[in-house]
Order: structure tokens, then C-alpha cells, then sequence
């Protein structure tokens, strides 16, 4: 996506919340002067600042808001969460997550709020996955020890190109993920409730035919969003019905797993091994067995954290940013919970 400095007609000025750092990082490809907007800056110390003075949610109207990496960077969420419940005159929001569950978003929407929303993460978590899996079938953890111990031995690892990969949810990351599992030889199934219509993919399955394919899958990645009909998809019936020489990779949310199914599969040998970048509590508890686990891949929620994410969320929203000012239509815009 070109990167444009965003001007429009001057007309009724709309206000928009926005971290204060996000603003100045935009200030060289958005004219913040040359739109009909006053910036509402939120400080990492949780205070608002209005045309450069101090003021309190009542003294502003606030219409838009991006909700950027800055306000987790800086634990804001809290702060923000209450602000978007009190600004009764929001009519659009801009988010960087890709799933929809916190219940904000919920809250929003009911109240007629436009809510898009980003899939800029969706080539890095791509990258977490392919890189942790092939670590696993190369066996990292034994050629590291073997270095350490000056060992010089050999080590026979699975080739990926001869797996069978099930991807539980064909969005944008499941489908950034296939892509690149498939360019290395795999043979892809996608999971998805709808039409998916992509090459990635090799073969495309609905929710319902998901156990019927489980036994033969060799990498099963959960990409799918956390709703009521997906909480605990992952319990002892799933479990059960994989291979015994089969990776979980968990880079949605915690609540798809039920963690204690899973942690009885991989003491029983019926897994070889689980990938989390996601748990059902964050952070994880120290006390967690999953810490220690020698079949675990334990990451903390950052799959996402790719080093091209910041800008291609900045990107986005500053290409949304100039559509919604233009009365054109958002990309990744919700029309609620369920369609994320």
C-alpha cells in the first residue's frame, strides 16, 4: 500500500482520539493541520490533550478513535476501554487487532458504532509459524545441546514438504500461513465457513468436516476467532483424534484450547508436541506446567510482533483514515462479532 500524505476539503471538524505517539509518528504522511480533525491525544500517563492543553472526556466530542500498538505498548487499554464507553457521539473506530473479542468491540457495534479492524500482523505470524515448526521437525533443541556439549552428531530431521497441514480458520493469517507452507512443498487443507477461493489452499472444508480430517493431519494451526461455537474446540475428542506424531499451533487466542486436555495428551504421547503463542490466562502463570513442558513451544502473545507490523498497521490506517474522510469503503470493516 502507497504510502500518501492524506489532505481533504475542510468542513465540519471531527475529533479523534488517538495516542500521542501514534500522532507524531504520522505527522510526516498525514497533514493533521490540512483535515477537518482536532487531535485528541491520549498520554501514556492516561491524560488527554486537546490542541496542546490538558482536558477531561466532557470538554470533547470525539468521533473517530484508533486504538494503534501504542495503547498496549503503553498499558493503556484500560484507559481506552473507558473513554470509548463514555464518548457517545464515536461513530468510527479503527483497531489494530485482527480478532474481535474483547468486549468493547461488541459493546460498539450494538451501539451502531463502524468498526474495522487490521490483518496487517498476518505476514509475520506466518513467519512465527513456519520458523517454530520447522524447528520442531529439525529437532533445534537436540543440535543446540549437542553444540553446548561439543558433541559432533548427527541429526535427521521430517522434511516439511512431506507434511499435511490443517488450518483451522482461513483468514488472512491462516491463508498467509498456507501460502507459505505450501511454497515449501505441503499439502494444505483450510478450514473456513465460507467460500476461501484461494491456490494456498488445496483443499477447503467446512467446520463440521474438521474431524474427519484431523487423523491424517501432520500440523494442525488454530487461526480461527474465539466465539462461542469455537471455546474449548481443542478438548480431549479433538485431541484424541490426531496423529500421535502431530504439532499444535495455537496463534488465536487461549480459550480454543482446553489446556488441561491438552497437557493430558502430551504426557500420554498422544502429541508430539504443542506450539502456544496464546493462553487461555495472560500473562501465563508462573505456577503453569506449560512453562516447563519438553514437548511446549511457549511464546507470550507476540507472534504478531514482526518487524514490518507498526508500519503496515500505520499504513492501513492511515489509507482507512482517508476513506472514511472521503466517504468511501473502509477496508476490513466489520458488521459484527460473528463476521470476524
Amino acid at each position: 500500500m502507497a504510502s500518501t500524505r492524506i489532505r481533504a476539503p475542510r468542513r465540519q471538524r471531527l475529533e479523534l482520539l488517538i495516542a500521542g505517539s501514534a500522532a507524531r509518528r504520522l505527522a510526516d504522511r498525514i497533514s493533521w493541520t490540512a483535515l477537518p480533525l482536532r487531535l485528541v491525544e491520549l498520554q501514556p500517563d492516561g491524560s488527554l490533550l486537546l490542541d496542546g492543553h490538558e482536558v477531561g472526556l466532557r470538554e470533547t466530542a470525539v468521533h473517530l478513535c484508533w486504538i494503534s500498538l501504542d495503547i498496549f505498548e503503553q498499558h493503556l487499554a484500560a484507559r481506552i476501554e473507558s473513554l470509548l464507553h463514555e464518548a457517545a457521539g464515536l461513530r468510527w473506530l479503527h483497531t489494530v487487532h485482527a480478532g474481535l473479542d474483547w468486549p468493547i468491540y461488541a459493546a460498539l457495534l450494538a451501539r451502531g458504532v463502524r468498526v474495522s479492524r487490521s490483518h496487517a500482523q498476518a505476514p509475520a505470524i506466518a513467519e512465527f509459524v513456519l520458523a517454530h515448526v520447522m524447528a520442531v521437525f529439525q529437532r533445534h533443541e537436540r543440535i543446540h545441546a549437542s553444540q553446548r556439549e561439543h558433541r559432533w552428531l548427527p541429526h535427521p530431521f521430517r522434511e516439511l514438504a512431506s507434511s499435511r497441514w490443517l488450518i483451522v480458520g482461513a483468514g488472512h493469517a491462516g491463508l498467509e500461513i498456507a501460502r507459505r507452507a505450501r511454497a515449501l512443498g505441503a499439502t494444505v487443507v483450510g478450514v473456513a465457513r465460507g467460500e476461501i477461493g484461494d491456490p494456498a489452499i488445496g483443499h477447503a472444508i467446512k467446520p463440521d468436516h474438521l474431524p474427519f480430517e484431523l487423523p491424517s493431519a501432520d500440523v494442525v494451526v488454530l487461526s480461527c476467532p474465539l466465539t462461542d461455537a469455537t471455546r474449548d474446540l481443542v478438548d480431549r475428542t479433538f485431541l484424541a483424534a490426531m496423529k500421535d506424531s502431530a504439532i499444535l499451533v495455537n496463534i488465536a487466542r487461549g480459550g480454543l484450547v482446553d489446556e488441561a486436555a491438552l497437557l493430558e495428551a502430551l504426557d500420554g504421547g498422544r502429541l508430539a508436541h504443542a506450539i502456544l503463542d496464546v493462553t487461555r490466562i495472560e500473562p501465563l502463570p508462573p505456577d503453569s506446567p506449560l512453562w516447563a513442558h519438553e514437548r511446549v513451544r511457549l511464546t507470550a502473545h507476540s507472534a504478531y510482533a514482526g518487524s514490518g507490523t507498526a508500519a503496515r498497521n500505520d499504513e492501513l490506517f492511515a489509507e482507512n483514515l482517508r476513506r472514511y474522510l472521503a466517504r468511501e469503503p473502509l477496508l476490513y470493516e466489520v458488521s459484527g462479532i460473528a463476521a470476524a
